[in-house]
């Protein structure tokens, strides 16, 4: 494989702007990880084979109830996470097809707004999983408010235009 190829490969970007190597180390991160807590723990290994076993039933219920009503009770007993991971891959697909735009905006700055729009979602799901810092620690807490600081902004902004074009958001 020639150098200009290889550049090229690693230019290639998903829509959340990362590169192939960003991609693939991430993977090889988790597979890591997982491995490590694997050999580390065997215990942990099992208990997580056997409640998958054990989740059967309660997955096709709610697999179920998605089909039949649209969603399901583990999506009403946490609904903005899953409102915002819904919206969130919406709005990315959206940006990936580029079908069309509102007739005010050009294709570039729709795809602009659609990518703020699940910036904006997927700042909530992260404040979801957001762990809380060391209480003790002022250096922790610090860091975790302006944390909590950048992903509200980002959280407001992404609702505001989600609300001004939400009519807009089609095919």
């Amino acid at each position: 494989m020639t150098n200009e190829t290889q550049d090229k490969e690693t230019e290639v970007k998903d829509l959340s702007g990362r590169t192939l190597s960003e991609i693939h180390n991430s993977f090889e991160t988790d597979r890591k990880r997982l491995r490590n807590r694997i050999i580390i723990n065997p215990y942990w290994a099992f208990r997580r084979f056997l409640s998958i076993i054990i989740d059967i039933p309660y997955n096709i219920r709610m697999f179920y109830q998605r089909g039949r009503r649209g969603w399901s009770d583990s999506d009403a007993w946490n609904a903005d996470y899953h409102l915002a991971e819904v919206i969130s891959g919406i709005c990315l697909e959206l940006k990936r097809i580029a079908h069309g735009h509102p007739s005010d905006l050009t294709q570039e700055s729709w795809n602009k707004i659609l990518l703020e729009i699940a910036d904006g979602f997927t700042a909530i799901e992260e404040m979801d999983e957001l762990d809380n810092p060391d209480w003790d620690n002022p250096v922790s807490r610090k860091a975790w408010d302006e944390e909590i600081a950048c992903l509200e902004a980002k959280q407001v902004n992404g609702l505001k235009l989600f609300a001004k074009y939400f009519n807009n958001l089609l095919d």
